[in-house]
């Protein structure tokens, strides 16, 4: 077998680096046989993705979010434009400049993320109220997906098996919504199957057991036109405590409409009692009057179940 012939001299095309850069600079700066710059970069880069991801609150206001990629883009472009104008014919060019190189580069990431994400773990941004006070508005959690047998990715459903991870009263799960799989859905699990879970007068009561703990301060809602208080009270599931919220003005009544195992449940003006059936969940918002959750469409089937919310970042 011959050897890999190399031109005898090469050096880096303007237009090839600049289109690079605006995609991405470490890529753009390997190219450039710029390692230590690449490095650079891509720890920046890291650093103001976890930031935003871990600090939502701060770093995820639109002004922010757009002036940091703005400065990001600009320094990535002028360092690798100054970066190819200093650059000197040389008479072999390193491995990892090429283009097949680069390109594995790429894939090899791609396919990482796209294996991890749909397998193990995966972020989600919360965008509603339904979960105050645990999990506020455009909060990141993560999701251990492994375990719960509901593979997908974008909407698409890859792969399906029976769960094997556990979950325990209190645990707070993402789910396929059961009226629309489209969508997804994120409430905290307080009934297993065979639980007799009812909800009468505000207080959530397991197998007859009333989950209502201690009452806490007021809690201040913000909403569009203004604030409201909202009573504030702590519950508890086996070893679980959590906070959750009620409107004392408004009076939660149900009209539940059709659903699977409809027949389970027995609904009054402003409660609702049901047995939940086998291989379904019984699922409820902690922002109790501002959640359409199984008193409104019923249970959650095992195999809706995305997984289980291992970290929340506020």
């Amino acid at each position: 077998m011959s050897e890999a012939t190399f031109p005898e001299s090469w050096k880096p095309k303007t237009w090839i680096a600049v289109i690079l850069s605006l995609f991405s600079a470490p890529l753009a700066l390997l190219y450039l046989e710029r390692v230590r710059w690449a490095a650079w970069f891509f720890l920046w880069v890291v650093v103001m993705g976890g930031l935003g991801f871990t600090l939502p609150s701060i770093f995820n206001s639109t002004f922010l979010s757009v002036v940091l990629q703005l400065l990001t883009w600009f320094a990535g472009v002028i360092v690798c434009y100054r970066e190819v104008s200093n650059s000197i014919v040389k008479a072999q060019r390193r491995w990892y400049s090429r283009w097949q190189a680069l390109t594995g580069l790429v894939v090899a990431v791609l396919l990482s993320v796209t294996i991890g994400t749909t397998f193990l773990y995966e972020h989600f941004r919360v965008p509603s109220t339904s979960m105050l006070p645990t999990v506020g508005v455009g909060s990141n959690v993560i999701v251990q997906k492994w375990g719960y047998g509901h593979y997908s990715k974008m909407g698409v459903k890859i792969s399906s098996r029976s769960m094997s991870a556990s979950l325990q009263r209190g645990d707070i799960v993402v789910f396929d919504y059961p009226v629309d799989v489209r969508q997804m859905y994120i409430k905290r699990l307080v009934g297993l199957p065979g639980d007799l879970v009812e909800y009468r007068d505000k207080h959530l009561y397991v197998n007859g057991h009333d989950t209502r703990g201690s009452l806490l301060a007021e809690y201040l809602e913000q909403v569009d036109d203004g604030a409201r208080y909202l009573t504030h009270v702590a519950e508890r599931l086996e070893s679980v405590e959590y906070e959750v919220l009620m409107n004392p003005d408004r009076d939660r009544y149900f009209d539940p409409r059709d659903f699977p195992f409809h027949d389970t449940c027995q609904f009054n003006a402003n409660s609702v009692s049901c047995r939940v059936p086998e291989n379904h969940f019984f699922v409820l918002g902690d922002n109790r009057d501002n959640s359409t959750d199984s008193r409104d469409w019923g249970y959650v089937r095992s195999d809706q179940i995305v997984g289980k919310v291992v970290k929340i970042f506020r």
